[in-house]
Protein backbone atom coordinates (compact mmCIF):
# COMPACT_ATOMS: atom_id res chain seq x y z
CA UNK A 1 0.00 0.00 0.00
CA UNK A 2 2.73 2.15 1.12
CA UNK A 3 4.84 1.73 -2.36
CA UNK A 4 1.14 2.36 -4.56
CA UNK A 5 0.70 5.74 -2.46
CA UNK A 6 4.64 6.37 -3.14
CA UNK A 7 3.97 6.17 -6.67
CA UNK A 8 1.02 8.15 -7.12
CA UNK A 9 2.79 10.48 -5.20
CA UNK A 10 5.64 10.36 -7.56
CA UNK A 11 3.19 10.82 -10.87
CA UNK A 12 1.30 13.29 -9.72
CA UNK A 13 4.89 15.71 -9.10
CA UNK A 14 6.03 14.92 -12.40
CA UNK A 15 2.75 16.06 -13.83
CA UNK A 16 3.00 18.78 -12.13
CA UNK A 17 6.26 19.36 -13.74
CA UNK A 18 5.60 18.43 -16.95
CA UNK A 19 2.81 20.74 -16.80
CA UNK A 20 4.65 23.99 -15.62
CA UNK A 21 7.65 23.38 -18.30
CA UNK A 22 5.41 22.69 -20.97
CA UNK A 23 4.46 26.77 -21.77
CA UNK A 24 8.23 27.46 -21.26
CA UNK A 25 9.40 24.63 -23.77
CA UNK A 26 6.45 26.03 -26.21
CA UNK A 27 8.26 29.73 -25.72
CA UNK A 28 11.67 28.34 -26.50
CA UNK A 29 10.07 26.38 -29.85
CA UNK A 30 8.29 29.54 -30.83
CA UNK A 31 11.54 31.36 -30.61
CA UNK A 32 13.67 29.18 -32.49
CA UNK A 33 11.39 28.16 -35.06
CA UNK A 34 10.70 24.47 -33.87
CA UNK A 35 7.27 24.55 -33.71
CA UNK A 36 5.25 21.63 -32.59
CA UNK A 37 1.30 21.06 -31.41
CA UNK A 38 1.10 19.53 -28.35
CA UNK A 39 1.12 16.13 -27.84
CA UNK A 40 -2.06 14.54 -28.10
CA UNK A 41 -3.11 17.22 -30.08
CA UNK A 42 -4.64 16.95 -33.65
CA UNK A 43 -3.44 20.03 -34.97
CA UNK A 44 -1.34 19.76 -38.06
CA UNK A 45 1.22 23.19 -38.33
CA UNK A 46 3.19 21.54 -41.41
CA UNK A 47 0.27 23.01 -44.45
CA UNK A 48 1.15 26.35 -42.64
CA UNK A 49 5.14 26.47 -42.09
CA UNK A 50 7.84 28.37 -44.58
CA UNK A 51 10.42 24.91 -44.03
CA UNK A 52 7.81 22.78 -45.13
CA UNK A 53 6.16 24.91 -47.63
CA UNK A 54 9.08 27.14 -49.07
CA UNK A 55 9.31 26.31 -52.41
CA UNK A 56 5.52 26.26 -52.84
CA UNK A 57 5.15 29.74 -51.30
CA UNK A 58 8.44 31.02 -53.40
CA UNK A 59 6.66 29.51 -56.65
CA UNK A 60 3.71 31.23 -55.59
CA UNK A 61 5.28 34.62 -55.41
CA UNK A 62 7.41 34.35 -58.48
CA UNK A 63 4.16 33.26 -60.64
CA UNK A 64 1.38 35.29 -58.78
CA UNK A 65 3.16 37.97 -56.63
CA UNK A 66 4.62 38.22 -53.49
CA UNK A 67 1.16 39.99 -51.97
CA UNK A 68 -0.64 36.38 -53.32
CA UNK A 69 1.94 34.27 -51.56
CA UNK A 70 1.76 36.59 -48.29
CA UNK A 71 -2.68 36.17 -48.65
CA UNK A 72 -1.46 32.23 -49.07
CA UNK A 73 0.25 32.40 -45.04
CA UNK A 74 -2.62 34.56 -43.82
CA UNK A 75 -5.17 31.92 -44.97
CA UNK A 76 -3.29 29.09 -43.79
CA UNK A 77 -2.67 30.59 -40.47
CA UNK A 78 -6.12 31.70 -39.90
CA UNK A 79 -7.86 28.69 -41.12
CA UNK A 80 -5.06 26.82 -38.51
CA UNK A 81 -6.56 29.40 -35.73
CA UNK A 82 -9.61 28.38 -36.52
CA UNK A 83 -9.37 24.79 -35.83
CA UNK A 84 -7.23 25.98 -32.22
CA UNK A 85 -10.27 27.44 -30.61
CA UNK A 86 -10.44 30.77 -29.04
CA UNK A 87 -7.89 31.72 -25.99
CA UNK A 88 -9.01 34.90 -24.71
CA UNK A 89 -4.97 35.70 -23.48
CA UNK A 90 -4.30 35.29 -27.52
CA UNK A 91 -6.73 37.96 -28.44
CA UNK A 92 -4.26 41.17 -27.76
CA UNK A 93 -1.24 39.31 -29.91
CA UNK A 94 -3.62 38.16 -32.50
CA UNK A 95 -4.98 41.70 -33.47
CA UNK A 96 -1.92 43.23 -33.19
CA UNK A 97 -0.63 40.38 -35.91
CA UNK A 98 -3.54 40.79 -38.07
CA UNK A 99 -2.87 44.49 -37.77
CA UNK A 100 1.14 44.50 -39.00
CA UNK A 101 0.06 41.72 -41.42
CA UNK A 102 -2.44 44.20 -43.13
CA UNK A 103 0.24 46.83 -42.84
CA UNK A 104 2.78 44.94 -44.46
CA UNK A 105 0.61 43.60 -46.88
CA UNK A 106 -0.58 47.33 -48.06
CA UNK A 107 3.35 48.42 -48.29
CA UNK A 108 3.81 45.31 -49.94
CA UNK A 109 1.42 46.11 -53.01
CA UNK A 110 2.67 49.41 -52.89
CA UNK A 111 6.04 48.31 -53.47
CA UNK A 112 5.69 44.85 -55.99
CA UNK A 113 3.32 46.18 -58.42
CA UNK A 114 1.08 43.67 -60.30
CA UNK A 115 2.38 40.46 -60.78
CA UNK A 116 3.73 40.77 -64.87
CA UNK A 117 5.55 43.63 -63.47
CA UNK A 118 7.27 41.94 -60.50
CA UNK A 119 10.60 41.26 -59.85
CA UNK A 120 12.17 40.00 -56.83
CA UNK A 121 15.72 41.42 -57.76
CA UNK A 122 14.53 45.06 -58.75
CA UNK A 123 11.97 44.73 -55.76
CA UNK A 124 12.74 47.95 -52.81
CA UNK A 125 10.65 46.77 -49.93
CA UNK A 126 12.02 49.09 -46.96
CA UNK A 127 9.16 48.36 -44.42
CA UNK A 128 10.44 47.33 -41.20
CA UNK A 129 8.71 43.38 -39.93
CA UNK A 130 11.37 42.64 -37.82
CA UNK A 131 8.91 42.94 -35.36
CA UNK A 132 7.40 39.87 -36.98
CA UNK A 133 10.38 37.23 -35.48
CA UNK A 134 9.43 36.28 -31.48
CA UNK A 135 11.75 37.23 -28.99
CA UNK A 136 12.90 35.69 -25.59
CA UNK A 137 10.96 37.47 -22.70
CA UNK A 138 11.84 37.87 -19.09
CA UNK A 139 8.84 35.89 -18.02
CA UNK A 140 8.68 31.78 -18.86
CA UNK A 141 6.11 30.89 -20.87
CA UNK A 142 5.75 34.30 -23.24
CA UNK A 143 7.46 35.71 -26.04
CA UNK A 144 7.42 39.19 -26.94
CA UNK A 145 5.43 39.44 -30.33
CA UNK A 146 4.05 41.57 -33.10
CA UNK A 147 4.36 45.55 -32.72
CA UNK A 148 1.28 47.09 -31.66
CA UNK A 149 -0.27 50.76 -33.77
CA UNK A 150 2.04 52.75 -30.91
CA UNK A 151 4.68 50.46 -31.76
CA UNK A 152 5.06 48.93 -28.77
CA UNK A 153 5.58 44.77 -28.65
CA UNK A 154 2.67 42.67 -27.52
CA UNK A 155 3.27 39.54 -24.65
CA UNK A 156 2.28 36.29 -26.51
CA UNK A 157 1.90 33.91 -23.69
CA UNK A 158 1.69 29.70 -24.00
CA UNK A 159 -1.32 28.35 -21.07
CA UNK A 160 -0.46 24.89 -20.22
CA UNK A 161 -4.16 23.86 -20.37
CA UNK A 162 -4.47 25.29 -24.29
CA UNK A 163 -1.18 26.59 -26.29
CA UNK A 164 -2.54 25.66 -29.24
CA UNK A 165 -3.70 29.27 -30.41
CA UNK A 166 -0.42 30.98 -29.22
CA UNK A 167 1.26 28.51 -31.07
CA UNK A 168 -0.10 28.91 -34.37
CA UNK A 169 -0.09 32.81 -33.75
CA UNK A 170 3.53 31.96 -33.26
CA UNK A 171 3.84 29.78 -36.32
CA UNK A 172 2.05 32.24 -38.23
CA UNK A 173 4.59 35.26 -37.22
CA UNK A 174 7.97 33.15 -37.76
CA UNK A 175 6.53 31.88 -41.40
CA UNK A 176 5.78 35.84 -42.56
CA UNK A 177 9.28 36.95 -41.21
CA UNK A 178 11.01 33.79 -42.94
CA UNK A 179 8.85 34.75 -46.25
CA UNK A 180 9.77 39.02 -46.27
CA UNK A 181 12.96 37.29 -45.38
CA UNK A 182 13.23 35.51 -48.43
CA UNK A 183 11.91 38.47 -50.44
CA UNK A 184 14.07 41.19 -49.79
CA UNK A 185 17.02 38.78 -49.91
CA UNK A 186 18.61 39.90 -53.23
CA UNK A 187 17.47 43.40 -52.33
CA UNK A 188 20.21 42.97 -49.22
CA UNK A 189 22.66 41.52 -51.03
CA UNK A 190 22.54 44.86 -53.39
CA UNK A 191 22.69 47.05 -50.46
CA UNK A 192 25.40 45.10 -49.41
CA UNK A 193 27.31 45.33 -52.22
CA UNK A 194 26.67 48.79 -53.00
CA UNK A 195 27.87 49.39 -48.96
CA UNK A 196 31.16 47.66 -49.96
CA UNK A 197 31.77 49.70 -53.18
CA UNK A 198 30.91 52.50 -51.30
CA UNK A 199 33.40 52.27 -48.14
CA UNK A 200 36.23 50.97 -50.91
CA UNK A 201 35.71 54.27 -52.54
CA UNK A 202 35.75 55.96 -49.75
CA UNK A 203 38.95 54.25 -48.92
CA UNK A 204 40.34 55.21 -52.01
CA UNK A 205 39.38 58.64 -51.97
CA UNK A 206 41.03 59.67 -48.23
CA UNK A 207 44.44 57.33 -49.65
CA UNK A 208 44.99 58.31 -52.99
CA UNK A 209 42.65 61.62 -53.36
CA UNK A 210 43.39 65.19 -53.07
CA UNK A 211 43.79 66.01 -49.52
CA UNK A 212 41.75 68.47 -47.45
CA UNK A 213 42.59 71.29 -44.89
CA UNK A 214 40.49 72.37 -42.21
CA UNK A 215 39.52 75.60 -44.15
CA UNK A 216 38.21 73.47 -47.40
CA UNK A 217 36.57 70.61 -45.00
CA UNK A 218 34.54 73.76 -43.06
CA UNK A 219 33.06 75.28 -46.36
CA UNK A 220 32.31 71.82 -47.55
CA UNK A 221 30.19 71.48 -44.07
CA UNK A 222 27.24 73.20 -45.05
CA UNK A 223 27.68 75.82 -42.18
CA UNK A 224 28.18 78.97 -44.05
CA UNK A 225 24.55 79.19 -45.47
CA UNK A 226 24.30 81.10 -48.93
CA UNK A 227 27.77 81.25 -48.23
CA UNK A 228 28.28 77.97 -49.71
CA UNK A 229 27.48 78.53 -53.53
CA UNK A 230 30.36 81.22 -53.72
CA UNK A 231 33.41 79.00 -51.73
CA UNK A 232 32.26 75.52 -52.43
CA UNK A 233 29.67 75.75 -55.11
CA UNK A 234 30.57 72.33 -55.77
CA UNK A 235 29.02 71.11 -52.52
CA UNK A 236 25.88 73.81 -52.63
CA UNK A 237 23.00 71.83 -54.25
CA UNK A 238 23.52 69.12 -51.53
CA UNK A 239 23.47 71.31 -48.48
CA UNK A 240 20.22 73.56 -49.68
CA UNK A 241 18.63 70.19 -50.48
CA UNK A 242 16.39 68.54 -47.64
CA UNK A 243 17.13 64.44 -49.35
CA UNK A 244 19.89 62.80 -46.96
CA UNK A 245 23.21 63.58 -48.98
CA UNK A 246 24.58 60.70 -51.28
CA UNK A 247 26.07 57.53 -49.28
CA UNK A 248 29.46 58.00 -51.98
CA UNK A 249 32.34 59.94 -51.54
CA UNK A 250 31.83 63.17 -53.51
CA UNK A 251 32.01 63.01 -57.22
CA UNK A 252 32.78 66.70 -57.66
CA UNK A 253 34.67 68.93 -54.69
CA UNK A 254 36.16 72.56 -54.34
CA UNK A 255 40.12 73.46 -53.86
CA UNK A 256 40.09 76.51 -51.66
CA UNK A 257 43.05 78.09 -50.24
CA UNK A 258 45.11 74.77 -50.62
CA UNK A 259 48.73 75.32 -49.69
CA UNK A 260 51.40 72.66 -51.66
CA UNK A 261 55.16 72.63 -52.14
CA UNK A 262 56.97 71.94 -54.86
CA UNK A 263 59.83 72.08 -57.84
CA UNK A 264 60.38 74.29 -61.18
CA UNK A 265 63.03 73.37 -63.55
CA UNK A 266 64.92 75.31 -64.80
CA UNK A 267 65.51 74.68 -68.59
CA UNK A 268 69.12 76.16 -68.68
CA UNK A 269 72.64 74.41 -68.92
CA UNK A 270 73.03 73.66 -65.55
CA UNK A 271 69.32 71.54 -65.53
CA UNK A 272 68.91 72.20 -61.80
CA UNK A 273 65.56 72.56 -59.83
CA UNK A 274 63.58 75.87 -57.66
CA UNK A 275 61.53 74.75 -54.80
CA UNK A 276 59.02 76.52 -54.73
CA UNK A 277 56.03 76.90 -52.37
CA UNK A 278 51.88 77.41 -54.14
CA UNK A 279 48.80 78.44 -53.28
CA UNK A 280 45.34 77.28 -54.99
CA UNK A 281 42.96 79.97 -54.29
CA UNK A 282 40.23 78.62 -55.93
CA UNK A 283 39.35 75.54 -58.26
CA UNK A 284 37.23 72.77 -58.89
CA UNK A 285 38.17 68.99 -58.97
CA UNK A 286 36.23 65.86 -60.47
CA UNK A 287 36.99 62.49 -58.79
CA UNK A 288 36.05 59.25 -60.85
CA UNK A 289 35.99 55.63 -59.07
CA UNK A 290 36.67 52.20 -59.81
CA UNK A 291 38.82 49.17 -58.46
CA UNK A 292 42.03 50.67 -59.19
CA UNK A 293 41.38 53.95 -57.41
CA UNK A 294 39.91 57.23 -57.79
CA UNK A 295 40.88 59.50 -60.65
CA UNK A 296 41.31 62.92 -60.02
CA UNK A 297 41.06 65.75 -63.11
CA UNK A 298 40.55 69.66 -62.16
CA UNK A 299 41.94 73.17 -62.57
CA UNK A 300 42.62 76.07 -60.56
CA UNK A 301 44.03 79.44 -59.89
CA UNK A 302 47.28 79.42 -58.26
CA UNK A 303 50.02 81.65 -56.77
CA UNK A 304 53.72 80.31 -56.54
CA UNK A 305 56.10 81.79 -54.30
CA UNK A 306 59.90 81.77 -54.17
CA UNK A 307 63.14 82.07 -52.19
CA UNK A 308 63.78 85.22 -54.66
CA UNK A 309 61.69 87.35 -56.86
CA UNK A 310 58.20 88.21 -56.69
CA UNK A 311 55.36 85.73 -56.96
CA UNK A 312 54.01 84.08 -60.04
CA UNK A 313 50.23 84.18 -60.82
CA UNK A 314 48.90 81.62 -63.27
CA UNK A 315 47.28 77.46 -63.24
CA UNK A 316 47.46 74.09 -61.52
CA UNK A 317 46.11 71.55 -63.39
CA UNK A 318 45.88 68.33 -61.63
CA UNK A 319 45.94 64.76 -63.55
CA UNK A 320 45.57 61.61 -62.12
CA UNK A 321 49.46 61.10 -62.56
CA UNK A 322 50.05 64.03 -60.98
CA UNK A 323 49.72 68.21 -60.58
CA UNK A 324 51.56 69.82 -62.91
CA UNK A 325 51.05 74.69 -63.00
CA UNK A 326 51.87 76.82 -65.70
CA UNK A 327 52.75 80.53 -64.34
CA UNK A 328 53.85 83.39 -65.33
CA UNK A 329 57.30 84.27 -66.69
CA UNK A 330 59.90 86.08 -64.41
CA UNK A 331 62.96 88.08 -65.33
CA UNK A 332 66.58 87.16 -63.74
CA UNK A 333 68.46 84.78 -63.76
CA UNK A 334 65.20 82.15 -64.00
CA UNK A 335 63.75 84.06 -66.42
CA UNK A 336 61.57 82.35 -69.38
CA UNK A 337 58.28 82.53 -70.85
CA UNK A 338 56.51 80.58 -69.04
CA UNK A 339 57.10 78.59 -65.33
CA UNK A 340 56.46 74.90 -65.36
CA UNK A 341 55.92 73.78 -61.51
CA UNK A 342 55.10 70.68 -60.68
CA UNK A 343 53.77 70.00 -56.89
CA UNK A 344 53.13 67.78 -54.10
CA UNK A 345 50.08 67.21 -51.51
CA UNK A 346 52.57 68.03 -48.47
CA UNK A 347 48.79 67.95 -46.68
CA UNK A 348 48.54 64.49 -47.39
CA UNK A 349 51.64 63.54 -46.11
CA UNK A 350 51.34 65.11 -42.72
CA UNK A 351 51.55 61.88 -40.66
CA UNK A 352 48.24 60.68 -38.87
CA UNK A 353 46.31 63.29 -41.23
CA UNK A 354 44.50 60.54 -44.03
CA UNK A 355 44.14 58.20 -41.09
CA UNK A 356 42.42 60.55 -38.90
CA UNK A 357 39.77 61.63 -41.95
CA UNK A 358 39.25 58.08 -42.63
CA UNK A 359 38.57 57.14 -38.51
CA UNK A 360 36.21 60.10 -39.39
CA UNK A 361 34.29 59.09 -42.66
CA UNK A 362 33.90 55.94 -41.28
CA UNK A 363 32.07 57.05 -38.42
CA UNK A 364 30.05 59.46 -41.06
CA UNK A 365 29.33 56.32 -43.29
CA UNK A 366 27.91 54.14 -40.59
CA UNK A 367 25.79 56.89 -39.52
CA UNK A 368 24.49 57.71 -42.52
CA UNK A 369 23.60 54.38 -43.22
CA UNK A 370 21.91 53.74 -40.01
CA UNK A 371 19.65 57.25 -40.55
CA UNK A 372 18.92 55.63 -44.42
CA UNK A 373 17.05 52.42 -42.63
Amino acid sequence: MLKALATSILALLLCVHFAAAQPGEWAGQCVTGAHAAPPGSALELDPLLWTANRADYRRLALTAGPVAALDSIVARGERLLGEAGVDPAATGPREALHWRLLELHEQLIAASGTPPSFDRAALRFSSWFGDLQPQVHASPGVVLFAETMDESRTDLRFPADNPEAAIVLCALSQTSHQFFSWLVGDQLKAIAAEYAEVVRDWDAYVRQGYSMTGIERFVHSCHLGTLTWILAPTAARGCNSDALRPLAPPRLRTVLLHPSAGIAPVFDSTGTFRSVAAVEWFGILHHSYDESGVRTWGASLATTYYEQGRPRFGGMFHTPWGRVGLFERSEGPYGGKLHLVFTFDVWGLVSGARDTIRRSLEEAVEARVLESR
